[in-house]
């Protein structure tokens, strides 16, 4: 049962809640008190430490090791030296570097979102400040807050999903299908799809989740 508890807590799973049933044991044949044993909590933090980050970042960096001399083996093979490895480095990237071609719709609709999303950087910084501030926005949400305080960050993440949809819908109508050859773009694409989608069965009734609820 002890490896056991450990290999649960070296999977960094939910090693909090196993911290704080031994922080109230109080002995084999008694009940748990709170606090009662809460010198055991430092073991626990100096196990994930040593356990997880350490060894982790130690495996990691064995392999950026090896990986790092399996590169300088196949450079010292070419017989070149620092000047010809950096030009051979820049070729590579040149080569591996694909056009971003951008084709300016001739639709008049579709010319105004095209400027218009391609500004001087108004609208991007527009999103971006949208982004950070709905990432406070979910970090202020708590356990007991007051049905008050979340109606307001409910009316907030609306007006954060609605900005996000019409940046996706304008860039959309401005690009057309090249709008999906950029990853941004479809992971962007696939954040405001999730959103709706978490709109809608955030609205729906107890009685309409049945269904979800019986799958995995």
């Amino acid at each position: 049962m002890a490896m056991m508890t450990l290999f649960a807590v070296s999977n960094n799973e939910g090693w909090p809640d196993t911290m704080y049933a031994y922080a109230d044991a109080t002995g084999v044949e008694s009940g748990p008190k709170p606090g009662a044993g809460i010198a055991n909590c430092f073991f626990f933090v100096g196990f994930v430490f040593i356990g997880s980050f350490f060894f982790l970042n130690l495996f990691t960096g064995v392999l950026f090791m090896n990986f790092e001399k399996a590169q300088r083996d196949e450079k010292d093979a070419m017989h070149l030296d620092g000047e010809e490895i950096r030009w051979v480095d820049m070729m590579k990237m040149i080569c591996q570097e694909k056009p971003d071609i951008v084709r300016i719709p001739k639709d008049r609709i579709r010319r105004w979102c095209f400027d218009f999303v391609r500004d001087d950087g108004r609208f991007a910084n527009f999103i971006m400040a949208c982004i950070i501030l709905n990432i406070f926005t979910m970090a202020a949400i708590f356990e007991g807050m007051s049905e008050e305080y979340s109606s307001v960050l409910e009316k907030i993440n609306y007006f954060f999903t609605a900005s996000f949809a019409i940046e996706c819908f304008m860039k959309l109508i401005a690009h057309g299908g090249n709008y999906f050859n950029s990853a941004w773009n479809k992971f962007d694409f696939f954040v405001v799809t999730s959103s709706f989608i978490d709109l809608i069965m955030a609205n729906m009734s107890a009685n309409s989740l049945k269904v979800i609820r019986i799958g995995p």
